[in-house]
């Protein structure tokens, strides 16, 4: 089930004492294909190594990808007389999802602090935010307003690996490398994106539009750079997307261990 789903809130592992439950996360290609791998009875081992877990056929099994009902069942509190509904299968204490539950808590700190905190500042951190977009956008703000202050590269987001396998297509290795940003590449890209561009039909870029970058190039029709190499012999590569009526044309360098943007236009379609 997508991750997002409502019944993640409340059967996220573990859901009991000694719950020895995973969750074992796919990619969308892999999830629409509608079925896994497996290999039943791969633990046996005779104790020589030559148990039929070794031979046993690998098997394609179909993923269930309808939530079960959401049957509860009444638990009283014997300390206290408390009644609860506990969803079925799940241990009493445990129907909860403990990454949700930690986000909400650092949220309630979030604007506990900002509700105490001198206005200037609450607008400031509300502004940047607490997640990578706003990081992005504020790299990007730093790069126009102080271009001298070299900033270190900053790593938004893994090569996802459908990126991976449509880069393979064209020649191109990004397995392993994140996708992120580095100073003098944004340092270039506002190069290209200054008030004179408007008259060859490009829209000017905004700092939400460099922080959409690792989407972009998620969603994006890879191509070789041309010229296929940068001056210091990193791979160049080019992508190109329609994204809410605008086409974003990119062009990113792929260095030993990230992918990082170079260029980018933007247009009306």
């Amino acid at each position: 089930m997508p991750v997002a789903h409502e019944f993640w809130s409340t059967h996220w592992p573990p859901n009991g004492w000694r719950c020895r439950c995973r969750v074992i996360a796919l990619t969308r290609r892999d999830y629409t294909r509608g079925h896994g791998q497996s290999r039943p009875n791969a633990e046996i081992d005779d104790g020589f190594g030559t148990g039929t877990g070794r031979s046993a056929p690998i098997v394609r099994e179909p993923f269930n990808t309808t939530a079960p009902a959401d049957v509860r069942v009444e638990h009283v509190n014997r300390r206290t007389g408390e009644i609860t509904a506990v969803p079925v299968g799940v241990d009493p204490g445990f129907g909860y999802n403990a990454g949700q539950a930690r986000q909400r808590v650092l949220e309630q700190i979030q604007q506990s602090k900002q509700a105490a905190a001198d206005p200037r500042l609450a607008a400031a951190a509300r502004r940047d935010g607490l997640t990578l977009e706003s990081a992005a956008a504020t790299f990007y703000e730093r790069a126009r307003l102080n271009p001298r202050a070299k900033q270190p590269y900053l790593a938004l987001a893994p090569a996802s690996s459908d990126t991976v396998e449509r880069a393979r297509r064209i020649g191109i290795e990004l397995e392993g490398k994140t996708v992120g940003l580095d100073h003098d590449g944004v340092r270039h890209v506002l190069t290209h994106s200054i008030a004179r561009e408007s008259l060859r039909g490009q829209v000017p870029l905004s700092p939400s539009d460099v922080a959409l970058f690792p989407k972009l190039l998620a969603m994006a029709t890879l191509a070789p750079g041309v010229p296929p190499f940068a001056p210091d012999g990193a791979r160049l590569m080019t992508g190109r997307v329609v994204l809410e009526g605008f086409a974003y044309d990119l062009v990113v360098k792929v260095r030993r261990a990230s992918i990082v943007l170079l260029t980018m236009y933007k247009r009306a379609e």
